[in-house]
């Protein structure tokens, strides 16, 4: 719907005020835009600014300012782009940057190119954002542009025709799915013209493993293999136009096969059962030394693989192979499948197994948690546990891991924690203390809270009471994290320490002193 005049110039000034905040934003800038310019921002956008009414006196400003806030937004998601809340904000700038430049191009055959080509840029970023109801406005200036540049007369290359239509039929595709409409998806996938070039196969294949594999993760397995399999036909389609020396080619060829054993498995029906034994085939001839395969195999009972042997297959696996951000997500996952299928004794296995090699720093905090996890339901005794977790905690130590950060050091307190109030529960003062004093002697919890330590420490003051190591309590009251700490539970401590110590309460005095 088209605007007034003024409507579109003050579209331009807001654009052009964003342009003048974004050109100020620096490393500490937080939030990336104050909540009044948000609020202004969705407002514009809630009203659908993009018409394509052409502003013909003052084209060369619209256009000025726009493009330096679509450039603002290019740049700054290089320097932001790994804060997700920065990432949407940017994806909504960049719309208006659209709107604005939308009605600055020429009336012609090159102004429609122009505009129909930002419009699949930035309807493709709010697709990526889940930005729906944005993206969906845009496409409709979209089809409007490529409507207007498919009549014969124009002499539009049908390469170029091609590509543009594909790229926009794709996007509706997403769209549609996102809306939760696979029949509107279908029905422009349908549409879609025969891509003769390697750059329109690639769009085509990898928008359709996007939709397979979001139905796989949704557990869709039927809707998963259909979009599977249609990008595993357009992959090889990709392959033959381009070659197979494109960066990527065997690790892509091995994720779509992969998800289509993964989506065949969950189908359990006729279908599922031939795609995974045709893709299996292929996988064990093509990859077999790969962990994504040998895992597969192992978890789907291959051979007739038993708990134990599913153990050692894996330990075979990581001993042999350095354990990178591209692999363990896999192995990861294989591991946690342990837990579930063999209990938590053989899923706590697994991860320890994993924690006794080198990780990348991010899994190592993700194996360490699920490892206490698992720790805290197994059926081994206390000791047997603790003396599971001292060895894991050893490697991690002997191999420089010197802490995890404050989330998953909190996770894994609450754990042990847990694992303590059961010993506490059975008066087992021996035990109990033994598992807070491993949250207090390693490192590798040292960024957990400061009201977390305490807490730790206090409540092992109160288990070396119990046991009636005195030096060990002493030594926490004069010299732990809460010795400057005059609150009612310290004072009692102290009281019961000074008691045990032979010591009467008129020395309770004295015992402050230093504070």
């Amino acid at each position: 719907m088209a605007q007034l005049s003024g409507g579109r110039q003050a579209l331009a000034d807001f654009a052009c005020n964003l342009h003048t905040i974004l050109s100020a934003v620096n490393a500490s800038t937080s939030p990336l835009l104050a909540p009044n310019v948000i609020f202004r921002l969705d407002s514009d956008l809630n009203s659908n600014p993009f018409n394509i009414v052409v502003n013909m006196l003052n084209r060369e400003q619209f256009d000025d300012i726009g493009t330096s806030l679509w450039n603002d937004c290019t740049d700054l998601m290089i320097t932001r782009g790994d804060k997700p809340e920065d990432v949407l904000v940017l994806g909504k700038v960049r719309a208006i940057a659209f709107a604005v430049l939308n009605t600055a191009v020429t009336p012609d055959l090159l102004g429609n190119l122009r505009a129909l080509d930002l419009a699949l840029k930035a309807a493709r970023i709010c697709i990526v954002n889940q930005q729906c109801d944005i993206a969906l406005n845009i496409l409709s200036v979209a089809a409007v542009r490529l409507t207007n540049v498919q009549p014969v007369h124009l002499g539009l290359d049908l390469a170029i025709n091609r590509n543009l239509t594909i790229r926009y039929l794709l996007l509706r595709v997403r769209l549609a799915w996102l809306q939760d409409r696979v029949d509107i998806a279908e029905h422009f996938f349908a549409k879609l013209p025969l891509a003769v070039v390697s750059n329109d196969e690639e769009w085509i294949f990898e928008t359709c493993f996007i939709i397979g594999d979001s139905a796989l993760a949704r557990r869709l397995p039927e809707i998963a293999i259909i979009w599977l399999q249609r990008a595993s036909d357009h992959f090889t389609s990709f392959s033959l136009l381009s070659g197979t020396n494109f960066p990527d080619h065997e690790n892509w060829n091995l994720v779509i096969r992969h998800s289509l054993v993964m989506a065949s498995v969950q189908a359990r029906s006729p279908l599922g059962t031939v795609t995974y034994e045709i893709e299996m085939r292929y996988l064990r001839s093509c990859y077999s030394e790969h962990p994504a395969v040998v895992l597969l195999d192992l978890s789907m009972g291959y051979n007739n693989s038993t708990n134990d042997e599913l153990l050692q297959g894996l330990k075979g696996l990581v001993d042999k192979l350095p354990l990178t951000d591209m692999n363990m997500p896999i192995i990861f996952q294989f591991a946690r499948s342990m837990g579930h299928s063999g209990g938590s004794d053989d899923g706590m296995e697994a991860f320890r197994i994993l924690l006794m090699h080198p990780l990348p720093r991010e899994w190592t905090e993700k194996c360490f948690v699920a490892f206490l996890l698992l720790l805290s339901r197994s059926e081994y005794s206390d000791l047997k546990r603790i003396s599971i977790l001292r060895d894991v905690i050893d490697a991690l130590e002997k191999r420089g891991y010197p802490s995890i950060s404050a989330t998953p050091a909190h996770a894994t307190l609450i754990c042990i924690w847990k694992m303590t109030g059961e010993a506490l529960l059975k008066k087992d003062y021996w035990t109990a203390k033994l598992w807070l004093e491993m949250c207090t002697n390693p490192k590798i919890f040292q960024y957990c809270s400061m009201e977390t330590q305490i807490a730790i420490q206090k409540k092992l003051v109160a288990c070396y009471l119990q046991t009636g190591e005195t030096t060990a309590a002493r030594r926490l009251i004069d010299r732990g994290l809460f010795q400057s700490q005059v609150d009612c539970e310290r004072m009692y401590l102290s009281y019961k320490l000074l008691l045990l110590e032979g010591k009467d309460g008129r020395s309770m005095d004295s015992s402050w002193n230093f504070h």
